[in-house]
């Protein structure tokens, strides 16, 4: 049923897609008229002299709504202008056939420049034969409608040629044309507004050209001709409702990171699959309101979507197929399918306790316009930045005075790297390892979270918590442990601000994190690391929202904001502030 509440719910904004359906209808009907008339000159001239009342008032009717798109739809009037002037040209018929014909022609072009913008080549190509088609199908449908009762019968065997191969056109190209847009025969396109109304466009142009052969071959031509006009309302009816209709979403990436999101009853929920590969896939779903959701290849055989530490939202591991398949998301009330197509070729696993902050990249990378499969996850380096900001970490504590250090790691690459660094950097310093002075944290998401709750349950050391640059993420900086993060990027610069508003359109309720800023900055080739300051997590926005300064919700730190704690680490005036 979501399909049909999709068609409701775009009835309030019809208004817009209803003028132009009126526009272009109008504007075709003359244009096609004016291309077709010769077909019915014969050795002592036009049918009859004048001007069509048919065409006449089709013509009205395209200038009428050209001139009211213009505040409605916002054209611009020189295109409106012009519009106008091409209709009142072709509208001339036999007085001017020549002038007529040609701009007849030009009209054609211009709605098809119309129904083009966005597409692709072949997409383009298939929207001009498109039009053309549909133009040469009306201005039949009007030459018929204006013939006399002695001459609708020629009129409808001269044109039945023309017209059957025009609804025939108009079929094969609407349906390329939602291929093309991802509409695909499955549920998941079919069952949507869109697809219910693109099949049942498609059954009323089969019987429209039924109704056309049937003219040509001289089979009851008056039944004939009434039942292809009134097709040609009803589908020139469904083809305005696909205009207010949301599209299909397109086929998946085979072997690229999926996101997508699912209406399930009132609520829209986005859902995201790591790495869409064969084999274990994280699968991770946004919050719902009212149930527990859960994934899977089957709408019975699904598994629930549950927390991940230092994270929000579901999470769930699913074994995918090779090649294309559906999963189900949603709850025992509703579910809906998701189309996946993971390839042949296994990818990394992003199942272990580092996988969530591998998704994170993955999903920066794929809202920056990524479109390349999953190899590694940043867990399984220590990047060269990371390791000069702990140094610099190190470097600052011995400043203070602090004399011990203790370092939490885990068994990742990554962590067992900057252990040794942190390490490394505090005998250099002077700095004995054990506790009674500072914490430095650099384990990945699951353990720095096990971390930070164990600080919450016991004693924050007096010399504080410092949390390495991939923690600045999700549910770690919400908790009020004091620690404090080394970032080499500032949280509410522009680049940063533009992940986050990217992030929250796509993934509402998905916080930020380092790891998706990063892949994000790196698609878009956004500028390198810069110093790295210590930033402690404020969980109130001492700044009003009306000022434009709340970073809540959406931001880095629901609720809060990551505050500067010091200048630049390693120059001179790096002190606490």
């Amino acid at each position: 049923m979501s399909g049909f509440a999709d068609l409701a719910g775009t009835v309030g904004a019809w208004g817009p897609a209803a003028l132009r359906a009126v526009v272009v209808s109008a504007s075709g009907a003359v244009a096609g008229a004016a291309l077709l008339r010769p077909l019915l000159r014969s050795p002592a001239g036009p049918p009859r002299p004048g001007l069509d009342r048919a065409v006449l008032g089709a013509a009205a009717a395209a200038c009428a709504g050209t001139l009211l798109a213009v505040p409605v739809r916002g054209t611009t009037p020189t295109l409106a202008a012009l519009q106008g002037l091409l209709v009142v040209g072709a509208a001339l018929g036999p007085a001017r056939d020549r002038l007529a014909v040609v701009c007849g022609a030009v009209l054609t072009a211009v709605l098809a420049c119309q129904t083009t913008a966005g597409t692709g080549t072949a997409g383009r190509l298939v929207a001009v034969a498109h039009t053309a088609a549909a133009v040469v199908w009306l201005g039949a449908a009007v030459l018929v409608a204006s013939a006399g009762r002695g001459r609708r019968g020629g009129t409808l065997r001269r044109l039945a040629p023309a017209a059957v191969g025009a609804v025939v056109t108009v079929l094969v190209t609407g349906l390329a044309a939602v291929w093309l847009d991802g509409l695909r025969p499955d549920a998941a396109s079919t069952g949507s507004g869109f697809g219910r109304v693109v099949l049942g466009k498609a059954s009323l142009l089969v019987l429209a050209a039924a109704a056309g052969a049937a003219v040509w071959r001289r089979r009851r031509p008056r039944a004939a001709s009434r039942l292809g006009l009134a097709v040609l309302a009803a589908a020139t009816a469904a083809g305005s409702a696909l205009a207010g209709l949301p599209l299909p979403p397109p086929p998946p990436a085979t072997g690229v990171p999926l996101l997508r999101t699912v209406r399930l009853g009132d609520e829209t929920v986005p859902v995201a699959v790591f790495p869409q590969r064969p084999g274990s896939n994280l699968v991770h779903v946004g919050v719902h309101a009212m149930h527990t959701l859960t994934v899977g290849l089957s709408p019975t055989g699904s598994v629930p979507a549950g927390a991940r530490a230092g994270t929000h939202g579901g999470w769930a591991v699913v074994t995918l197929p090779p090649g294309r398949s559906r999963l189900w998301v949603g709850h025992p009330g509703v579910r809906a399918a998701v189309r996946v197509d993971t390839g042949g070729t296994p990818g990394p696993s992003l199942t272990g306790p580092d996988g969530p902050e591998c998704a994170s990249a993955a999903l920066g990378a794929l809202l920056a316009g990524s479109s390349a499969p999953v190899t590694s996850c940043p867990a399984d380096r220590l990047a060269a930045g990371d390791a000069a900001a702990l140094r610099r970490t190190v470097a600052f504590l011995a400043g203070r005075g602090i004399r011990a250090l203790r370092v939490t790691a885990d068994a990742s690459p990554r962590s067992r790297a900057a252990a040794g660094v942190v390490r490394a950097a505090a005998a250099a310093h002077g700095l004995r390892p054990g506790t009674g002075g500072a914490d430095v944290v650099v384990a990945g998401w699951d353990g720095a979270d096990a971390a930070l709750r164990r600080l919450l349950a016991g004693t924050v050391p007096p010399g504080g918590v410092y949390l390495a640059p991939w923690l600045a993420a999700g549910r770690l900086l919400e908790y009020s442990s004091g620690a404090v993060v080394a970032l080499g990027f500032d949280p509410y610069g522009l680049p940063a601000q533009q992940y986050v508003a990217a992030l929250a359109g796509a993934f509402p309720g998905e916080a930020p994190s380092a790891a998706g800023y990063r892949a994000w900055r790196a698609v878009r080739h956004g500028p390198p690391d810069g110093p790295t300051l210590l930033y402690a997590a404020a969980q109130v926005s001492f700044l009003p929202a009306a000022a434009g300064h709340d970073h809540g919700g959406t931001g880095w730190l629901s609720g809060g904001r990551l505050t500067p704690a010091t200048g630049p680490l390693g120059q001179p005036g790096s002190r606490p502030r």
